[in-house]
């Protein structure tokens, strides 16, 4: 019989592009596989343009020659760590002899770059990542400055994250070696026409110091359109912000992140900016400021009205978890005209109670997107009519009518203004509308303040809520009527909720929202108790079999079964803070669940350590089998109560090796023979589990370091299990939370509070 599959074969009419398209979604190692069905189908995959892999020993050995032969058109190659293995890396990275059609390379090892900067003709766009503990044997025996090689190369976009490569070849050597060759250009300075977007990232002080002082005022990037200097707290005079505007003539971005810049004041460091930005991000820089000697003076006002007086064009302005310094002398810019007809993007985070006011956003009328935190809920009224305070949200709506993205965090509490509210008596109006809207983020916003906002933009595609007060259930979630909810653009949403009822609250709100959402794709639903009452038991509370969970903080099967009918294509499915019942896992793996053809991301938690459930062991796996699609899995496996029975040893596969009912309790009694403070407590417990610790062992024989370990290795081999059941997994991780760090926090939440109680006045 011809082994050779049938020409009648479905698979055999595609045309060899649709072939070659849906071989780019599968694994390296599965289009390997494929590859041997049949000549047509090996052709398909060498048709391939991407290849992307975790480089493994054994790929090592092939070596990268030897796999790219599989693909001759091949334009971006990523090559990515396996397990932390460098040294595999290295050497599959140091096989390449060049490729004649690769584009785009990323790579986490720079022992390939000497044969791609040579032997690549094509190679336009490099990012390189490299970190302090990667192996570098073949930067010292290359006897090459790999700094010059890559600048003379041509590309267009270069991202270098290369700490020990900075090292090793400086960028002042680059241009000395370009004068050495005669690549001098107009006024002696080394030109490089092609590069359009520079990223150098990991800059230490020495390194810093280099590129700024001993190469930019030597180059010039006369196509250069957007920059990112990224450094370790490493130091930036205003002089080499000078170097970078003539070496940049064209520039339009400019992002810098961990530099302290140096300089007189934040005027001083304003003017050496070139005036054609149009787009300034600084994130965690130390900055020269504004004279605050005078608390009336707004810092980000003042900040923002120079840089948009000095940048004409400027789109895009990013300050974030930045420190302004106060200069010594006072600035003088009354004069200046406040307000921008040009500014669309604006965040400003980190600023804590020095953004004393927000009523400086009504002169950035074309804003389309706002970042803001430290807010609080009320603002003074600008217009000084009515009442004296009206809220945030009506204020920024009234201001801004054109933004389509927004995120508040109000995280402020001002007394005087909670008391002024009381006084005035405001009553519930309706929230301003804002018609342009897509994307909403709010942190620490009342439920009952949401969902009005929330029925008056059915425009929204994406929406994130974060910390959301869940103290007691809203009455208003109960009547959802009251503020019908109606969202058929929705795309993306995140809920998370603090607080006691925070599970419920969260799940209400999923199913609410997501009434009229067929196209909602990705959902993450978390909840987090206070941390009073989720860390701060008694030892041995912490060490005995936890009780089973109240209906209120389980996942169950009608919560997933209303989520399949309200969104039948979710691809990203993510639940923290609430355990997934038998019957919920069960409705996951039912023959009439939608989201097979759809799931793509799993993220649960299940209870199990340090056994798990053989009704759990078995429709995970059973899912696994059903969901093939599915990318990645993550499963959060909490401790089993005392009453479940019989279980399977975590890395058992299918239940090979059942354990007895009293082997559950094993790793309870080694966690009550815990060596941890507080033993008086312990020895006085009645915990039935405390039965099992031995008086003639010391208890200070174990730890629950050591506990944490085992937790650790037995996730370990019970994800490895499930990564041979299911090898189209790309990512699968199993862990348990840590009770050393619930027992840390206990212990001195514990201290604390009898410290406030005055019951225990010790240092």
């Amino acid at each position: 019989m011809d082994p050779r599959p049938m020409l009648s074969s479905p698979a055999q009419i595609l045309p060899a592009e649709l072939l070659c398209h849906i071989f780019s979604y599968l694994t390296l190692r599965e289009q390997i596989q494929i590859a041997v069905v049949c000549k047509r189908w090996s052709a398909s995959v060498g048709e391939a343009r991407e290849f992307v892999a975790r480089v493994t020993e054994r790929m090592a050995e092939v070596g990268c020659q030897r796999v790219l032969r599989c693909f001759p058109r091949l334009k971006v190659m990523e090559l990515r760590l396996h397990n932390k293995n460098q040294d595999a890396l290295v050497q599959f990275g140091s096989t390449f002899t060049g490729h004649p059609t690769l584009t785009h390379l990323i790579t986490e090892t720079s022992s390939i770059l000497l044969a791609a900067l040579r032997h690549t003709p094509r190679l336009k766009h490099l990012t390189l990542k490299e970190d302090f503990s990667s192996p570098i044997p073949h930067l010292p025996r290359a006897n090459v400055n790999f700094l010059y090689e890559i600048f003379t190369k041509g590309f267009e976009t270069l991202d270098l994250d290369a700490p020990l490569l900075f090292a090793m070849d400086t960028f002042a050597e680059a241009v000395d070696d370009a004068v050495d060759d005669g690549r001098r250009g107009t006024m002696g300075k080394w030109v490089l026409p092609h590069l359009k977007r520079l990223s150098i990232r990991s800059l230490q002080n020495s390194s810093m110091s280099d590129l700024m002082t001993g190469f930019m005022p030597r180059v010039v990037f006369p196509e250069l359109k957007h920059l990112n200097l990224s450094s370790n707290e490493a130091t930036l005079p205003l002089a080499c912000l000078g170097y970078l505007a003539h070496a940049t003539p064209n520039l339009e971005s400019l992002h810098v992140a961990g530099t302290w810049i140096e300089g007189r004041d934040a005027e001083s460091f304003v003017e050496v900016l070139s005036r054609r930005l149009k787009e300034i991000v600084l994130i965690g820089c130390d900055l020269p400021g504004l004279d605050r000697r005078d608390d009336s003076i707004n810092l980000v006002e003042g900040i923002l009205t120079l840089l948009t007086a000095h940048l004409p064009d400027v789109q895009d302005i990013q300050i974030i978890h930045s420190k302004f310094r106060t200069p010594a002398h006072p600035i003088h810019n009354s004069h200046i005209s406040k307000g921008s007809q040009t500014l669309k993007r604006l965040s400003l985070l980190g600023f804590g109670r020095t953004m004393t006011s927000i009523s400086f956003l009504s002169f950035y009328p074309a804003l389309e997107t706002l970042k803001l935190d430290d807010v609080p809920n009320y603002v003074p009224n600008p217009s000084g009519l009515g009442m004296r305070y009206v809220p945030v949200w009506d204020f920024v709506a009234g201001a801004l009518i054109n933004l389509a993205e927004l995120d508040l965090r109000f995280t402020r509490v001002d007394d005087e203004i909670d008391h002024s509210i009381m006084s005035d008596n405001i009553t519930s109006v309706p929230p301003s509308h804002l018609p342009n809207l897509t994307a909403l983020s709010l942190y620490s916003i009342p439920v009952s303040t949401l969902l009005p906002i929330l029925s008056m933009h059915p425009t929204l595609k994406s929406i994130t809520l974060n910390h959301l007060p869940a103290t007691t259930f809203p009455p208003m979630l109960l009547k959802p009527q009251s503020h019908p909810i109606f969202l058929p653009n929705l795309r993306i949403l995140h809920i998370h909720a603090h607080g006691p009822m925070s599970p419920l609250i969260t799940r209400t709100l999923a199913t609410t929202l997501t009434k009229a959402s067929q196209g909602l794709h990705t959902l993450h639903v978390q909840s987090a108790k206070p941390t009073l009452e989720t860390h701060a038991p008694t030892l041995a509370a912490l060490l005995s079999p936890p009780s089973p969970l109240p209906p209120q903080d389980a996942i169950d099967s009608l919560w997933i079964s209303t989520l399949m009918s309200q969104c039948p294509y979710i691809r990203t499915l993510r639940t923290s803070g609430q355990t997934l019942t038998h019957d919920a896992l069960a409705r996951l793996c039912a023959p009439d669940a939608v989201w097979k053809g759809t799931l793509e991301r799993l993220e649960v938690a299940l209870r199990g350590i340090p056994r798990m459930d053989v009704a759990y062991d078995f429709l995970l796996k059973v899912l696994l089998e059903e969901y093939r699609i599915l990318k990645g899995l993550e499963v959060c496996v909490e401790r089993l109560p005392d009453d479940v029975g019989l279980g399977v040893e975590l890395g058992e596969v299918g239940g090979r090796a059942a354990a007895r009912a009293d082997d559950m309790m094993e790793g309870v009694e080694m966690l009550a023979r815990a060596a941890e403070p507080d033993w008086d407590a312990v020895s006085s417990s009645s915990s039935p589990s405390l039965s099992f610790i031995e008086p003639s062992q010391p208890l200070s024989a174990y730890t629950l370091q050591s506990i944490d370990t085992l937790h650790a290795k037995l996730c370990a081999r019970y994800a490895d299990d499930l990564k041979r059941l299911a090898p189209w997994l790309e990512t699968c991780r199993v862990w348990a939370p840590e009770l050393k760090r619930k027992w840390i926090r206990s212990f001195l939440l514990r201290r604390m509070q009898r410290r406030i109680g005055g019951d225990d006045m010790r240092v």
